[in-house]
């Protein structure tokens, strides 16, 4: 006998005593794809379980790298420390005692100062320096012995009297321990530094020597010769001018005990 139910497909013939899905269910709706091992109907597509897709990698955009044009130098010069080189000096005179800059006690022009560094980086050249220095200027011309830079650090270093060729700055606040009084800031511009195996550096990032034993040379020129400001720099932050510091290149102070910077007078 035909399904009462006019199911499209029933297990078997009629009579054979079975019954399809919705005579043994009853009324209820029963989806194949609920029982397993049941054929899907004829003509009824099979269930599609959609694919789950990756989100597309993003592309990064490759590295741009900057290359000389042609014909440039393929080294890098480094732009000068913002609002210039910095020195500090502590110092008991006010701003109204130092027109005319800082001097040493035995001050040296650019020549006496040139001959004197290159004195101490190689050549045997006999120095001429003021009288007031007339001590280490026989004992620099009475030596045959090859001098370094760093000998003439050390002799900076324990001159404190009035023979002294140089003049004492530092690159902090501190100013070496010398800061009770008066703390000066002097500016410059631009500056380079020289090794003792005649590299130049023009404009580098800091002026601080790390080596003890290999002091830096600071000037304003390319060479020695073309300077007209010239220093050692060496190991704890000190740096030495052998050149006078003009009055146009101190920028502020600090009083003694303030920690307010005031303009230098004009």
């Amino acid at each position: 006998m035909p399904c009462p139910n006019n199911a499209a497909w029933c297990p078997g013939p009629a009579g054979s005593g079975r019954k399809c899905l919705k005579c043994e269910r009853g009324t209820g709706t029963v989806l194949p794809s609920t029982l397993p091992g049941q054929p899907a109907r004829l003509g009824a597509p099979a269930p599609v379980v959609p694919e789950r897709v990756k989100p597309p990698v993003p592309i990064k955009p490759p590295k741009l790298v900057a290359k000389p044009a042609l014909g440039e130098a393929a080294s890098e010069v480094a732009a000068a420390a913002p609002g210039g080189y910095k020195f500090y000096r502590g110092d008991t005179r006010p701003p109204q005692e130092l027109r005319n800059g800082f001097t040493a006690w035995a001050s040296l022009s650019a020549e006496q100062a040139r001959t004197l560094l290159k004195r101490f980086m190689g050549t045997r050249d006999s120095v001429d320096l003021p009288r007031q220095a007339k001590g280490l200027q026989d004992a620099i011309n009475g030596s045959n012995a090859a001098m370094s830079l760093i000998d003439l650090v050390r002799q900076v270093k324990i001159e404190k009297n009035r023979s002294t060729v140089h003049i004492s700055t530092d690159l902090t606040e501190e100013c070496g321990g010398y800061a009770d009084g008066y703390i000066y800031e002097m500016t410059f511009p631009s500056l380079n530094t020289l090794t003792t195996r005649n590299v130049l550096t023009s404009n580098p990032p800091s002026l601080e020597c790390t080596s003890p034993i290999n002091p830096l040379v600071v000037l304003d020129g390319d060479t020695i010769d073309a300077s007209q400001t010239l220093a050692i720099s060496s190991r704890g932050d000190e740096v030495s001018f052998l050149t006078p510091i003009p009055y146009a290149c101190i920028t502020r102070y600090k009083a003694p005990r303030s920690s307010v910077w005031q303009a230098m007078p004009t």
